[in-house]
């Protein structure tokens, strides 16, 4: 009788196992699927992703797509990250780049330092920006540049360093933005090139620029606010709408 019981109990489990296979759920998909919770079953693995049988999780430079029912959600795949963000392999997320870094390209795993002579301000740059003229920084991954100080000056953009303002010479800059851009000889000097001489020029010759208390005006300043002066230093930075209000001798 006993062991007709048992016959009969295996026959019908596996009757009912064919009437009934068993469900899938989280965790009984092949490692190369993941269960998918809205349509609760096992899929096959998204691109760019690796699955574990349960989830599945993008590759580095990707975030997971997102599809938003009310107030439910399900993940769709995998998406490039933006230039400015990235993602590392353990993340489904694209971060935006810290301050003093940079993502140039789409699909970026991690972000890049900006180089000595730039910066960047704000998260999320694609690319960082060049120190302005009277600033600089001599190393990487910066957020701001510095003013060159009492002494020295920069008349370029993206520089590492500032430049020795020459003897009998005063450093100049143009507003709280800027610091030290040009120098002026003083009373009594001549500026030739980068120097500056108690001997006037026996002959001029070269460009003649100006010194100017705004270095981006697009109008020449007053008289009282620019000193004609030989082999501006700055001269090749000098805008071009401007260049016609220097004179050659």
């Amino acid at each position: 009788m006993y062991k007709t019981f048992i016959k009969i109990f295996f026959a019908l489990s596996c009757c009912i196992m064919t009437v009934f296979p068993r469900t899938a759920t989280a965790g009984t998909c092949a490692s190369n699927q993941y269960y998918s919770l809205s349509k609760k079953k096992c899929l096959s693995c998204p691109g760019n992703a690796k699955c574990d049988g349960s989830n599945y999780i993008c590759v580095a430079g990707y975030q997971a797509a997102i599809l938003y029912k009310g107030s439910s959600s399900e993940q769709l795949g995998c998406e490039i990250c933006s230039a400015g963000t990235y993602s590392p392999s353990t993340s489904n997320l694209c971060s935006k780049c810290d301050v003093g870094t940079y993502a140039s390209g789409k699909g970026s795993s991690k972000c890049t330092p900006c180089p000595a002579g730039t910066y960047s301000d704000i998260k999320g740059r694609a690319q960082c920006l060049n120190c302005l003229i009277g600033t600089y920084t001599d190393k990487t991954g910066q957020s701001k540049c510095l003013k060159c100080g009492d002494g020295k000056y920069q008349p370029s953009q993206g520089q590492t360093s500032c430049l020795s303002v020459p003897e009998h010479a005063t450093a100049i800059g143009a507003s709280d933005i800027f610091g030290n851009y040009t120098f002026k000889c003083n009373d009594g000097y001549y500026q030739i090139g980068t120097t500056c001489s108690s001997t006037p020029p026996t002959s001029p010759g070269g460009r003649y620029g100006f010194i100017m208390t705004d270095p981006y005006a697009t109008t020449p300043p007053p008289a009282q606010d620019f000193q004609i002066i030989q082999n501006h230093p700055g001269y090749s930075s000098i805008p071009a709408e401007l260049k016609k209000y220097c004179k050659d001798n």
